[in-house]
């Protein structure tokens, strides 16, 4: 779909560097086997679903998040049922806000915009808005929850909007002139 770009792959070592930073004090090498599996499947997926969404005809965001989310809600739920999960509604108010925040902005909302996105980057271009989500969470939690940002924080960020400038916007200039001429 599109070539292969040494500043993508420079741009995407840097802004995952500057995650790496960002979490430096949490990270341990004690993460259990399961949960990489499935990180890394996530990320597969994700991005896969950047490519086919290049492939697929142009449709309206919202049409495309409810027919994406479909399948994926009943899977979670056959998941849910085979692991033996408990079901039951939340009572904390700050649980509630949470789930009606992940429902409608955190699902919905990103969805719909990295269908939009997708509609006029380039699929690796797009894909830089998964370094991103980790940075807008810590500063959504220093927001709402009055959680401490440390100097490592801005340091990882810095690294992490230098490698997605790098990887998503700067071209060679021969590839650049040919696609500003098509």
């Amino acid at each position: 779909m599109e070539r292969f770009h040494w500043a993508g792959l420079a741009g995407g070592l840097v802004a995952a560097a500057g995650v790496g930073v960002v979490f430096a004090d949490q990270l341990r090498l004690n993460v259990p086997l399961g949960a990489l599996i499935a990180l890394f499947g996530m990320v597969v997926c994700l991005a896969g679903s950047g490519v086919l969404l290049k492939r697929l005809p142009r449709t309206h965001p919202i049409g495309t998040n409810a027919i994406a989310m479909l399948p994926g809600a009943a899977l979670l739920l056959v998941l849910s049922l085979v692991t033996g999960e408990r079901w039951v509604l939340p009572t904390h108010p700050e649980t509630i806000a949470a789930f009606a925040y992940l429902v409608t902005v955190g699902a919905m909302g990103l969805f719909a915009g990295v269908v939009y996105v997708v509609s006029r980057w380039t699929a690796s271009a797009t894909s830089y808005v998964t370094v991103l989500f980790p940075v807008v969470t810590v500063v959504l939690g220093a927001i709402l929850a009055s959680e401490k940002v440390s100097a490592q924080f801005f340091m990882g960020t810095a690294l992490v909007m230098l490698g997605t400038y790098f990887g998503a916007f700067v071209r060679p200039a021969a590839s650049r002139s040919a696609a500003d001429s098509s």
